[in-house]
């Protein structure tokens, strides 16, 4: 059977994450170690708190999540399973390519530790995102089109859309994706319009950051959310990766690719399931546990 990880991005972060991989696969704490080292601050004493606003800040969630899933890939690796895909969902980009060895986990999270700070800082405008569920991305894609500033950020799968822009814009939009049979469309609670072009400046200072490193061949393919497909080239792969702070996240068309592929399992490779639940429009991927 053809297998893929799949990792997480912003929004999968609780307190608590991480906690049950420290306490049971003690060589997994490296990576906290590691991480302190490189950002300054203990991460281990935000995750494993209980407040949940200490984790909603783009500059602390980013290496939060990044961290904590090469803690369960470490998990995943130790009880020798294998692999023959990755993907990331946006920020979980950076896992994939780490678990397909193109970088090191201290050159991965301090990518995504300048990739938060940038995100964090990227305008002065006043942005957000909103789900819409429910709908075919088509008809979400009507509407965004109806406006100056909402774009379609997310194309999670064939009926559940992300929007991305100014922020009254992007309500007004949220009615009429109710006003077209939506169940549901909800506000995310971000700082604001991610994958827009409100990153643009986002965007540029990180790629000067990523054509500064090292990048090695990737062992397996990693499927790209700018594309929704996967290259072997580097220059290519760099560029992918920069061109998504204003790019689309393209889940739906890579799990697509993936069962054209001959893909049959996918394990999901971090803290929680937001993941797993947009498999249901996809039948011929089946979760499979850690």
């Amino acid at each position: 059977m053809k297998t893929a990880l799949l990792f997480p991005g912003q929004g999968s972060q609780a307190p608590g994450m991480g906690k049950k991989i420290f306490e049971e696969h003690e060589p997994s704490r490296r990576y906290l170690e590691e991480a302190k080292e490189i950002l300054g601050f203990d991460l281990r004493t935000l995750i494993f708190g209980e407040d949940p606003e200490v984790l909603k800040p783009t500059e602390i969630a980013q290496p939060a999540i990044y961290t904590v899933s090469a803690m369960y890939f470490d998990y995943f690796r130790s009880k020798g399973n294998s692999f023959d895909a990755v993907a990331g969902h946006s920020l979980g980009e950076y896992n994939a390519l780490f678990a397909a060895g193109v970088f090191s986990f201290s050159e991965g999270l301090s990518l995504v530790r300048k990739r938060g700070l940038l995100m964090a800082g990227s305008t002065e405008k006043r942005g957000g995102m909103a789900a819409i569920i429910g709908i075919p991305f088509e008809t979400v894609a009507q509407i965004a089109d109806r406006f100056s500033e909402v774009w379609i950020a997310n194309i999670n799968t064939p009926n559940q859309t992300v929007l991305s822009g100014a922020i009254d814009q992007v309500r007004e939009a949220m009615n009429q994706a109710k006003s077209a049979g939506a169940k549901i469309a909800v506000e995310l609670n971000v700082s604001t319009a991610f994958h827009t072009p409100y990153m643009k400046n986002a965007e540029n200072e990180l790629n000067a950051a990523i054509n500064q490193c090292v990048f090695h061949a990737p062992e397996v393919p990693v499927f790209s959310n700018y594309t929704g497909g996967f290259s072997e080239d580097l220059g290519q792969i760099k560029e992918n990766l920069a061109r998504q702070l204003t790019g689309q996240v393209r889940w739906s068309q890579i799990l697509s690719e993936m069962e054209t592929r001959g893909v049959e399992g996918v394990y999901e490779i971090g803290y929680g399931n937001v993941l797993r639940g947009m498999l249901k429009s996809f039948p011929r991927l089946k979760f499979l546990p850690i």
